[in-house]
């Protein structure tokens, strides 16, 4: 084992690093999808209004948790803003037409 890895298994031991942290994320995703799949039984065919109005307030709860891009997950409060994606492909472009 690498002085990496110990590194990284000290800070996971600590509750602390990046494995951690998307541990715990996808934990609570699972849990989501649980509770769904909970309210599918509870519900049945008697009332699919209030299943559908209970899972939605569900999803909703999933961007505390994680956001996308539609492509990519990032922590929430770290999801790149439009106007960066644009600036980065408009700086793509340039650099292709000077080339």
């Amino acid at each position: 084992m690498s002085s990496e890895d110990d590194k990284q298994l000290a800070m996971e031991k600590l509750g602390g690093g990046p494995l951690v942290q998307w541990k715990e994320r996808a934990e609570k995703l699972w849990q989501l999808l649980d509770d769904i799949d909970t309210l599918s039984d509870i519900f049945k065919d008697n009332e699919p209004a209030g299943f559908h109005r209970a899972v939605l307030v569900r999803v909703a709860k999933r961007h505390k948790i994680l956001e996308s891009d539609g492509h990519h997950l990032f922590v929430p409060g770290t999801l790149p803003s439009r106007e960066l994606e644009l600036g980065t492909l408009a700086a793509f472009f340039k650099e292709e037409e000077e080339a």
